[in-house]
């Protein structure tokens, strides 16, 4: 009897302590869930991101981001991940309800602070800390509060920037298709192309039955499009296709924000681009012989940059294959 009454309370024991630590979790899951109201990306207009050193402002105007307070045009690539983000924030496990911050990577010294409005309603605020070892998650901590969550997701990519690394990097943007000249100059190099439609020769097509007798039709071939030069010479169409290419959605690799495109002289490549409106590229030489990369300036952006030394030697190349080699034919 006696070993049936022990055996009955360590059940109610067990039994006892599980109900405990069933209503103590759920008391806990819901204090350590704090809500995270509904947002839409699109619905966002500001962004701050602060550290010890400072805070980057992003801010949307006119439909555009920019980088406050120079008014860089923002890296949209960038941007649109920081703002899905911000959307999809989910608080998922309390990690710490007190303790050191440090190993979070969530002190002073070492935390990411993120704020987002949309218009006058600030909407998220919180800091950021290390990723966790999982990289699933990211540990974050709201502002006034001890406690430390896990976040869905590798927040702490999304938000380490600079305003360099911020800013929209694209020095050039056209539609190759919308070009009537291009002209080029780099070193002994000096061309003007220009574009036209040329009607080539019409094909036969197969006889048909026309009453008693058969005819051969032709049907009239679209007129083909070429780039020539003013002296009808025929341009290479992969190249100059492949210099078009490059050049309408050209990256630079960084900005020289303490230089003025009048600082240069002495280009080594020109390139004059003509359609719907006149727009150019014009790279100078290198600063240093041990330089890697060219100061550049075109008339999309009033920055001076730099192209990497890969990029215009690329380019230096195609301009001077754009006159096909293979024949000296012209085009009458």
């Amino acid at each position: 009897m006696t070993i049936r009454k022990e055996y009955v309370f360590i059940a109610v024991a067990i039994i006892a302590l599980s109900a405990y630590l069933m209503i103590k979790k759920s008391d806990r899951t819901g204090y350590q869930m704090p809500p995270v109201s509904a947002l839409a990306a699109s619905d966002i207009t500001k962004i701050d991101i602060t550290r010890q050193a400072g805070t980057i402002t992003l801010e949307k105007t006119d439909g555009q981001w920019r980088i406050l307070p120079d008014n860089f045009s923002a890296n949209m690539d960038k941007l649109t991940g920081m703002l899905q983000a911000l959307e999809k924030l989910t608080l998922t496990t309390l990690v710490s309800e007190s303790g050191s911050l440090d190993r979070y990577d969530l002190g002073d010294s070492q935390k990411i602070r993120v704020r987002a409005w949309a218009g006058d309603d600030l909407k998220r605020d919180f800091d950021l800390g290390k990723t966790a070892p999982t990289y699933q998650h990211t540990f974050v901590k709201l502002p006034d509060k001890p406690q430390v969550y896990h976040a869905m997701n590798n927040l702490r990519s999304q938000f380490d920037e600079t305003v360099e690394g911020l800013r929209n990097k694209i020095i050039l943007t056209f539609n190759p298709a919308d070009l009537s000249e291009v002209s080029v100059k780099s070193g002994d190099i000096d061309l003007k192309l220009i574009k036209s439609q040329v009607q080539t020769e019409s094909k036969p097509d197969t006889p048909v039955e026309t009453g008693k007798k058969k005819d051969a039709s032709e049907t009239p071939k679209e007129p083909e499009t070429v780039w020539q030069t003013d002296q009808n010479q025929k341009a290479d169409k992969p190249k100059i296709d492949r210099m078009l290419t490059t050049l309408s959605g050209l990256k630079c690799d960084s900005f020289l924000n303490d230089k003025k495109p009048g600082d240069y002289a002495n280009p080594v490549l020109s390139i004059q681009l003509t359609g719907k409106t006149e727009q150019h590229l014009t790279v100078f030489e290198k600063s240093n012989a041990e330089d890697k990369s060219h100061p550049a300036v075109t008339s999309d952006t009033p920055y001076v940059f730099t192209l990497s030394e890969y990029q215009v030697n690329l380019l230096k190349d195609d301009a001077g294959q754009l006159i096909q080699k293979d024949t000296d034919a012209k085009i009458e």
